[in-house]
């Protein structure tokens, strides 16, 4: 509570036996009943002007078989090869750091015009992530997680503090399909842009909102990051070594919650093209990471089991580890990743180790290899030493065992795979020069060449370019703007 009042993201720990009675889940409803009798939490997208569909049980096998199928609609125009699905669809993007911005990457990824505001009072935080260059004016056009989640957009600047900025801000607000914006809640109302003051601009704006938190609540005002929702929602406390403290994953739950808000806008958008109305969106991150842990708060109302921390093992009856191999002439710290799922898994890992004595017929049930998991993993340790990584990891998989190098990111951009793929594609950025960049994880649209068609944008570079085109402002104008500080593109006091 203290550090929450000094605004800084601190949490409780949260796992399976304790989630569900916090006051956030409490107080919101966020956990609702599955008719199987349980509860779990409820979908992460809140809207004002409709709703997702009703929760219903899982269908019995077969159920629908002797049920009417769809009925056949009528095929529209095929798209011209150059069209994206979202071409057309404008965007003002104020997220920051990574979720939101993960948001409008693949929004901006599929066509949709989005452009994305900062101040020079207050950049995007991410700007300044990773290591910082000091021997470059320009040092916070660097930041990697930046360059990686801003592709395809375009930057203004504004100061929202002024009556210039506000003013300036809703005449974008006017002309576009979607705002979106990831603060905690006290910071649009500040500004006076709500979502009462911005749907009166614009009837059919759809204006998603990702607090961390959710807009209202005990919670409410809270801050919180990635690591915080992983440390309340459960992940933290499976992640780890048994005898160790918990570990937070870091960062999963941004491009987590970047997803969900790209489908809540999606869904949104739909709605408002066939109704005319726009609406309030709101995504709490904490509720989009509630439901990647729920089984966490499922185990242990039905079974009275808190799930905890396993290494890397799991918690299903795989066996499965991390194990280091042997040392070669070029690296001197091996590791690969195995998972054996099944008796035909196990037993063609038993043929590649040349079936030795230990691996008994004991051990060729999944009920066996249960009893025995901490034999069997010293033993696989013992083997895997003395074992050459990447050919080592060629056979398992080509006997359909899953099996990966365990990797620095640093060399994941020399993945053959994702290079085959073409997940990487190469744009030049004016500061930092020529580079690759990730693509969204789809394989390209039909007639589609590339997903990257513009670098990430330096701070305000769009200025003049969008706030003549959009806003109609003169060069008289621009410049008065500039001179007080409502635009730039310098970081002030820089």
């Amino acid at each position: 509570e203290l550090g929450q009042l000094f605004r800084l993201p601190i949490a409780g720990l949260g796992n399976g036996a304790t989630i569900r009675d916090m006051a956030y889940m409490t107080e919101r409803g966020v956990f609702v009943r599955n008719p199987a009798g349980f509860h779990q939490p409820r979908t992460p997208w809140l809207m004002s002007r409709c709703r997702p569909a009703s929760l219903r049980g899982a269908p019995a096998l077969g159920e629908a078989n002797d049920t009417e199928s769809w009925s056949k609609r009528q095929p529209g125009p095929p798209p011209s090869a150059a069209q994206l699905p979202l071409g057309g669809v404008r965007i003002v993007d104020l997220t920051a750091f990574w979720a939101g911005p993960a948001a409008t990457h693949l929004l901006a990824a599929f066509g949709a015009d989005v452009v994305k505001v900062e101040s020079i009072q207050r950049p995007d935080g991410i700007r300044y992530s990773g290591g910082m260059r000091k021997d470059v004016d320009d040092w916070w056009e660097y930041g990697w997680v930046f360059h990686a989640m801003n592709t395809n957009k375009r930057s203004v600047t504004l100061d929202l503090g002024s009556e210039d900025g506000r003013r300036v801000f809703t005449e974008l607000v006017a002309g576009a399909d979607v705002v979106i914006e990831n603060f905690s809640p006290r910071v649009m109302e500040q500004f006076g842009l709500t979502a009462d003051v911005l749907l009166e601009v614009n009837p059919k704006l759809v204006f998603a909102r990702m607090p961390a938190f959710g807009l209202d609540g005990p919670w409410r005002d809270r801050v919180g990051f990635a690591p915080t929702m992983e440390q309340i929602a459960g992940l933290a406390w499976v992640t780890g070594l048994p005898e160790a403290p918990p570990v937070t994953p870091r960062g999963a739950c941004d491009p987590l919650a970047g997803v969900h808000a790209a489908f809540a806008v999606l869904a949104a958008l739909n709605f408002a093209e066939r109704t005319g109305s726009g609406q309030l969106v709101e995504l709490p991150m904490l509720e989009t990471v509630l439901n990647a842990t729920a089984v966490q708060a499922i185990e242990s109302e039905v079974f009275g089991i808190t799930l905890g921390r396993r290494g890397n093992r799991g918690h299903c009856d795989s066996i499965q580890n991390i194990y280091r191999c042997a040392d070669d002439g070029e690296r001197q710290d091996n590791w690969i990743a195995v998972t054996v799922r099944d008796d035909r898994q196990w037993e063609a890992l038993v043929d590649l180790m040349g079936r030795p004595a230990w691996c008994d017929e004991g051990l060729s049930t999944v009920a066996g290899r249960r009893e025995r998991a901490d034999d069997i993993d010293r033993r696989l340790q013992d083997w895997f030493g003395g074992q050459p990584r990447d050919a080592t990891v060629e056979r398992l998989a080509g006997a359909g065992i899953p099996a990966a190098p365990v990797l620095s990111p640093s060399l994941v951009t020399e993945n053959p795979q994702l290079r085959a793929r073409g997940f990487f594609e190469a744009l030049h950025h004016a500061s930092s020069g020529d580079g690759l960049y990730p693509c969204p994880p789809f394989a390209l649209l039909t007639g589609q060449k590339r997903w990257l068609l513009r670098p990430p944008p330096r701070l305000g570079e769009h200025n003049e370019e969008i706030l003549r085109d959009r806003c109609g402002l003169s060069d008289e104008e621009l410049m008065r703007l500039a001179t007080s500080g409502v635009t730039g593109t310098r970081p002030k006091g820089l």
